[in-house]
C-alpha cells in the first residue's frame, strides 16, 4: 500500500491520539472498510511499540551491565578497562545491536512465515454436517466432528484414508486439505489444492484459490503464492479478498527482513 504524505500525517496523529474526536470517528471507519490501510496501522503501531520496548530494556539492561562492570573494576583499585558507557562512541552501535536483537525477538513470535500462516487460516464452517448420516457417511461424519472441534491433529488422521478410497470428492480433499493447514502442515495440502484449483467451476473454487496460496507460501513457493494472493486481492467480490490483502500487507512489510524473524 502506497502511503502519501497526507495519509501518513492522520495515521500519526492517530496513533498519538492527536485527531479531533469527529475525525477519529471518521478514521476508525475508514480502517473498517478498508483492510490494506487497517494492516498498514497496525504494523505502524507495533513497530511504534518495538521502539519504545528498546528504550525500557536494552538502554537500562546494558548501561546497568557496563556500569556493574566499570565499578567492579574501580573498587579492586585497578585502572578500569571499561570506559564509562556516557564517554563512548561505540554506545551508539552498541545499542543498535542490542535493539536489533530485541526487535527479532519480539517479532518472532507474530512475523515468522509459521505464524503469518496460522493467522491467515480460516476455520471455514462444516458443510456436511446436516447431512443424514448414513452407514457410508459415519466415518466422514466422524472426520468433521474432529476438525469442527479444531482436533486438526485427529481429523488429518481420519480423512487420509478417506481422502485415498475417494479422490474425486471435492467435500473430503477440501476439508482434509484444511484439516493439513490447521496442524500447520500447509505444504503437505499443496497437491490437494494445487488439482483442486483447476476446477474452475466447482462448489469450492474460491476456497480453494485461497488455501491454495497458503500451501504454496508454507511450501516455499513465495513468488506463486503472492502472485495467487494478489489476483484475490485485486478482486472486488472475491470471498478472500480482505484475507489476501492483509497477508500481503505483512508478509511483505519491512520488519520481516530482520534476520532471524522468517
Amino acid at each position: 500500500m502506497e502511503i502519501s504524505n497526507e495519509l501518513q500525517t492522520r495515521i500519526d496523529a492517530y496513533l498519538e491520539d492527536g485527531m479531533p474526536p469527529k475525525d477519529r470517528v471518521a478514521f476508525e471507519s475508514d480502517l473498517q472498510e478498508n483492510a490494506s490501510l487497517k494492516a498498514e496501522v497496525d504494523l505502524q503501531r507495533d513497530a511504534r511499540n518495538l521502539l519504545v520496548l528498546y528504550d525500557q530494556v536494552a538502554y537500562k539492561e546494558v548501561l546497568k551491565e557496563v556500569d556493574a562492570e566499570y565499578e567492579a573494576e574501580k573498587e579492586a583499585n585497578q585502572s578500569p578497562r571499561v570506559v564509562p558507557l556516557w564517554k563512548r562512541p561505540v554506545w551508539i552501535a552498541a545499542a543498535a545491536v542490542v535493539s536489533l536483537l530485541i526487535a527479532t525477538f519480539l517479532l518472532t513470535p507474530s512475523y515468522s512465515n509459521d505464524a503469518l500462516l496460522a493467522e491467515a487460516f480460516d476455520h471455514y464452517p462444516d458443510i456436511v454436517q446436516n447431512r443424514s448420516a448414513g452407514e457410508d457417511d459415519a466415518a466422514l461424519l466422524q472426520a468433521m466432528y474432529a476438525y469442527t472441534n479444531q482436533e486438526f491433529s485427529r481429523a488429518v488422521s481420519l480423512f487420509q484414508p478417506l481422502a485415498t478410497a475417494r479422490p474425486k470428492s471435492d467435500t473430503i480433499q477440501f476439508y482434509y486439505g484444511l484439516s493439513l493447514i490447521g496442524e500447520g502442515k500447509a505444504s503437505d495440502a499443496l497437491p490437494i489444492f494445487e488439482r483442486m484449483s483447476h476446477e474452475e467451476d466447482g462448489y469450492f473454487a474460491e476456497l480453494v484459490s485461497y488455501n491454495y496460496a497458503l500451501a504454496l507460501l508454507d511450501a516455499g513457493k513465495i513468488e506463486e503464492g503472492k502472485v495467487q494472493l494478489k489476483k484475490l486481492a485485486e478482486d472486488p467480490y472475491h470471498y478472500y479478498r480482505e484475507k489476501a490483502t492483509t497477508l500481503l500487507q505483512k508478509w511483505d512489510h519491512p520488519l520481516r527482513s530482520l534476520p532471524g524473524v522468517k
